[in-house]
């Protein structure tokens, strides 16, 4: 919470600084950007609010998109019919499956996934839509896919009064609508509420009640302050390490680790687990991220990345790398292989837009004591590509990722042009280097 000592110009200003601070980690840590939808009471201040988080942010130096409510620009004249909300909700999510790919690093939703199951619901109270409609779209609206898409969701909400007074401001004749009216609107914040609470498992929600709000500027620091924590969190999270002379011990003068010896190091090492933010670790020369790592495999042959010239992991690594990786969040309750797996895995699925993959069977851990590579350490997984058409999407001219990601080369090699690129002095990186020339790929 402010200072109530503060000025609303004095609390902007130290926001402003935290915020400058996470654009930075959002813009060297961050894969995707974040996306906060915008909801609640017509009235409340959404719009509003929408247009002082653009200019703030933009300040703070995110690069910024805005997707607009689409509602005014529906061909379907009739609010009350299900076509205009299923209009309205698609468009939308039109809208952001095409700025995911972007360079820009948050979204904001003026009204999203959230807002069209209240709309849904409402339609179903009224008559509008059938059980077996609304049954249907919700589920096409929950998605995993998408659904996890919106990392945040805030609920602005007033008095019906309240928001009845905002509508009239200015005019000499009270004015209502369908909506636009004290009964309606009661019910319009009572759905929200039941709306965020059956579906309190699919979307981060906070609410802000405007009702007595002292004007746009002191709801937006409001606002601020309950995003801003929730953005540092998710552009730098909490991942595990292991002490670098545990790391050290382990591997001794080797590179490679079996399955057993992995094993056996993570069981040494797990009571002194280091959990903590990935950009302090970054700077900890003391402790060693752990990280999974996955090669693919299409009928024997081995897929290799080749990093474009722009990407900074090809100074620091090489210019070749078998693995496509990602940090390890602690797990409570699941071996950190266990962990580290599951994890792959959803990464694996997000960046191949796919909708399952084989296996990921574990073969061991890697790391280097080389100066650039050693605050790393990896458990190492291979998985074997079964059809045919994803072995050739990821074998195109260039593997795109996003235009927030550096082109990737590719290509499959067997593992004896692997070992031939090793011995010939090709840029393949360390990890790379190791699993080639031992028995881990075999």
């Amino acid at each position: 919470m402010s200072d109530p000592g503060l000025s609303a110009q004095e609390r902007g200003e130290e926001l402003l600084e935290e915020a400058k601070e996470i654009a930075e980690l959002v813009r060297s840590q961050a894969r995707r950007p974040f996306v906060l939808e915008l909801a609640g009471t017509p009235k409340a201040g959404k719009s509003t609010q929408l247009g002082v988080l653009h200019d703030f942010l933009k300040q703070a130096g995110f690069e910024v998109s805005v997707m607009k409510e689409r509602a005014a620009d529906c061909p379907i004249a009739m609010k009350g019919h299900f076509f205009f909300n299923v209009w309205t909700s698609t468009t939308m999510l039109a809208q952001v499956l095409a700025n995911l790919d972007t360079r820009a690093e948050l979204l904001l939703l003026d009204r999203g996934f959230f807002d069209s199951l209240v709309w849904l619901e409402l339609q179903y109270k009224r008559g509008q839509v059938s059980n077996e409609e609304k049954e249907i779209f919700e589920q096409f609206m929950l998605l995993k896919r998408w659904r996890k898409l919106t990392d945040h969701t805030v609920l602005l909400t007033a008095d019906p009064e309240e928001a009845m007074r905002r509508e009239n401001v200015g005019r000499l004749i009270r004015r209502e609508g369908s909506i636009m009216k004290p009964r309606e609107l009661s019910n319009y914040n009572d759905l929200l509420e039941q709306v965020r609470a059956r579906h309190s498992e699919s979307f981060e929600v906070t609410q802000l009640d405007t009702t007595t709000s002292q004007g746009p500027l002191q709801t937006g620091i409001e606002l601020l302050e309950e995003l801003l924590p929730r953005l540092r969190t998710w552009a730098d999270p909490q991942i595990l390490a292991v002490p670098t002379t545990a790391v050290s011990d382990a591997f001794g003068d080797e590179q490679v680790l079996s399955v057993e010896a992995s094993r056996a190091f993570l069981d040494r090492s797990s009571g002194g687990f280091v959990v903590h933010n990935r950009s302090s670790l970054e700077r900890d020369d003391e402790q060693v991220q752990l990280v999974a790592a996955v090669a693919f495999r299409y009928e024997g042959d081995f897929l290799l990345f080749e990093r474009a010239p722009d990407d900074p992991k090809k100074e620091r690594f090489g210019t070749y790398t078998l693995w496509h990786r990602c940090h390890v969040r602690a797990q409570e309750g699941q071996a950190t292989v266990d962990a580290a797996r599951a994890q792959l895995r959803d990464r694996i699925l997000e960046d191949l837009h796919l909708s399952d993959i084989g296996d990921l069977h574990h073969i061991g851990a890697l790391w280097s004591e080389k100066e650039d590579e050693s605050n790393h350490v990896g458990l190492a997984f291979v998985v074997d590509i079964e059809h045919v058409e994803t072995a050739e999407s990821l074998m195109a001219k260039k593997f795109r990722r996003g235009k927030r990601a550096p082109l990737l080369k590719t290509k499959f090699y067997t593992l004896q042009e692997l070992r031939k690129w090793v011995t010939e002095g090709k840029k393949l990186e360390t990890w790379s280097k190791s699993a080639a020339m031992g028995e881990m790929l075999e």
